[in-house]
C-alpha cells in the first residue's frame, strides 16, 4: 500500500495511513486490497483492486469530543442511484480507527471515549448512519442518493425543514429535545431518495438514552415512508439543508 500527497497541500500524514488501514478493514469487500491512498488536507482518497474510496472529515459535532481526533464520512459511488454506501469512521488520539457503523461500537461510545458525549452528537450519528431500513446491526449500512447527498439528517430547525420540503406536513417534525437526568435525546431525522418523476423521503422520531454506566440506548419510529416531494435533480443541497 502507498501514499502520496498533493503537491501544495498539508498532508493528513499518519492519520490518512490509519483509514487507508481502516478502510481494508472494515469497509472493502473480502476481494479488495488497497493499492494505494492519496492524501488532502480535508479528505483521503482510498484506491482499492475494486474501487475507490473518499474518506472525508465529516462535520459531525462529536469531532470536537476531547477524545476524539478526527472523524471521516467515507463514501464508494457505484455508479447506482440511492446506492452510495455511507460509513463513519472515528479516530481515537493515537489509535485505529473505529467503524461508528458497527452498533456495538456505537452504543459503547461513552466508554470508549472515556467522557459522556453530548446527546446531540449522537443524534447527528444516527441521523445519518441510521437511515437504514435495518439498525437491529450488527452494522447499519446507509446509502445516499448520490455522493452530492448525505444518507440523512438531523431536523433541527423546523421552519428550515418546510423551505426545503413545502409539500410536506411540518407537523409531522419538531426540533431535537435534550433532557439531562438522565441524558436523553429526543429527535426527528429524514433520508433523501431519488426516483424518475418524484423523489421520496422517509421520516424518523427518535428517542436515544445515555446513562453514564451503561450502553446508550435507542428507539426508532417510521413517521412517514417514501413522502414524495420535488426533486432536487443534479443541484447540490445546502450542507445542512434542514439543520
Amino acid at each position: 500500500m502507498t501514499a502520496d500527497t498533493t503537491d501544495g497541500l498539508e498532508a493528513t500524514g499518519m492519520l490518512g495511513e490509519r483509514i487507508a488501514a481502516a478502510v481494508q478493514r472494515h469497509v472493502a469487500r473480502r476481494d479488495e486490497t488497497v493499492v494505494r491512498h492519496i492524501e488532502h488536507p480535508e479528505l483521503v482518497t482510498v484506491q482499492t483492486t475494486g474501487w475507490t474510496y473518499y474518506a472525508r472529515r465529516a462535520d459531525w459535532s462529536i469531532a470536537a469530543h476531547p477524545g476524539v481526533e478526527a472523524v471521516f464520512r467515507v463514501v464508494v459511488d457505484r455508479m447506482m442511484d440511492n446506492f452510495v454506501i455511507t460509513y463513519g469512521l472515528l479516530v481515537p488520539p493515537g489509535e485505529e480507527a473505529l467503524l461508528l457503523n458497527d452498533v456495538a461500537v456505537l452504543r459503547d461510545l461513552q466508554r470508549r471515549l472515556g467522557g459522556p458525549v453530548d446527546p446531540l452528537s449522537y443524534a447527528e450519528l444516527l441521523a445519518e448512519l441510521g437511515s437504514t431500513a435495518d439498525i437491529a446491526g450488527p452494522r447499519l449500512t446507509p446509502m445516499a442518493a448520490t455522493t452530492a447527498y448525505r444518507a440523512g439528517w438531523l431536523i433541527r430547525d423546523v421552519d428550515g425543514f418546510r423551505r426545503r420540503y413545502p409539500e410536506v406536513d411540518p407537523g409531522l417534525v419538531a426540533p431535537p429535545v435534550v433532557r439531562p437526568d438522565p441524558p436523553s435525546v429526543e429527535f426527528h431525522s429524514h433520508n433523501y431518495v431519488i426516483h424518475h418523476a418524484v423523489s421520496g423521503i422517509d421520516i424518523y422520531r427518535w428517542t436515544v438514552r445515555l446513562p453514564a454506566d451503561a450502553p446508550a440506548h435507542w428507539d426508532r419510529q417510521v413517521v412517514e415512508s417514501d413522502l414524495a416531494v420535488r426533486p432536487w435533480l443534479h443541484e447540490r443541497p445546502d450542507p445542512e439543508p434542514t439543520g
